[in-house]
């Protein structure tokens, strides 16, 4: 509308410089004006097909793939519904700290839903999908760490499968960076007389190469280490927030990522801010009832 209507301002504004005659101007300046209309809504069409022919991710796409009915996100739901919860809860992190420190919100929201769809391969080897038996109780260190790092290349490998743009499919595998999987280390050391190399028990991904993919490894960290605490306050959880972010910046996760100390603070407090309503607690009711 708007370049119609100036469109149609800049004919009628010439055409009466000129001298032109009025009943021609108006014409004129009602065919530029339509001609403004015709191209917005050839650039809404065209859209679509610009998007899928290149892979373009641009709002109305991240809002595409943010709708529980697709199909990654629904074979989450369906087959590893404790990684689905936790997904939730990590956008929900993300998308307020990103749009704290300016950042695309709505990208942070989409990569931190599909940030774990790796976890389909073997879902019930993840804690928040096991309900009493722990598998790993029964396999040696080494192959536990195999089968939870390879949760991050599966998860890029079924992002491109299933169509996903690039600034989505990147978080897979940089959410987890190069860290260590300290349980599976620590086993492996009880277990082992001689030395036992971290790097094999630790993730082979990329560390974080933009802001979104740093502050979705940064919530994704938090929301399982808030959720691990015993009755978490507000300086229990800032001491952990705190730690979570030195010890990333110590491993050399965010050497290869534009985000500052600043920004990182001021995700930090995003998190201290959000995780009260996150992560509340319910009164207990006699006999089980809850009003």
């Amino acid at each position: 509308v708007l370049v119609g209507v100036t469109n149609f301002l800049c004919v009628i504004a010439v055409g009466m410089i000129n001298g032109a005659v009025s009943s021609d101007t108006a014409l004129n300046g009602l065919c530029a004006a339509g001609s403004g209309l015709c191209a917005a809504i050839l650039c809404i069409g065209v859209q679509p097909i610009l998007e899928w022919i290149f892979n373009l991710t641009t709002s109305a796409k991240l809002l595409e793939l943010s709708n529980p009915n697709q199909p990654l996100l629904r074979r989450m739901l369906l087959e590893a519904p404790g990684s689905y919860h936790h997904s939730i809860i990590v956008a929900n992190l993300a998308e307020t700290a990103a749009s704290a420190i300016g950042a695309n919100g709505l990208l942070a929201r989409v990569g931190a839903y599909y940030h774990d769809v790796g976890k389909l391969s073997n879902p019930f080897y993840f804690a928040e999908n096991q309900a009493g038996y722990n598998p790993h109780d029964d396999i040696l260190p080494e192959v536990s760490a195999e089968i939870i790092r390879k949760h991050t290349t599966e998860g890029y490998r079924l992002c491109k499968e299933y169509g996903l743009p690039e600034e989505v499919a990147c978080v897979t595998v940089q959410h987890h960076g190069t860290l260590p999987m300290a349980v599976f280390y620590e086993r492996a050391k009880r277990l082992t007389d001689g030395e036992v190399d971290i790097r094999d028990y630790s993730y082979h991904g990329t560390c974080p190469t933009n802001r979104i993919a740093a502050i979705i490894m940064i919530c994704d960290s938090s929301e399982a280490a808030i959720r691990a605490m015993d009755h978490p306050d507000g300086e229990r959880v800032d001491r952990l927030l705190r730690n979570i972010i030195a010890d990333r910046i110590a491993r050399g996760q965010f050497d290869n990522c534009p985000i500052s100390m600043m920004e990182l603070d001021t995700v930090r407090q995003t998190i201290m801010s959000a995780y009260g309503g996150l992560f509340h607690t319910r009164i207990k009711y006699p006999g089980g009832e809850r009003s």
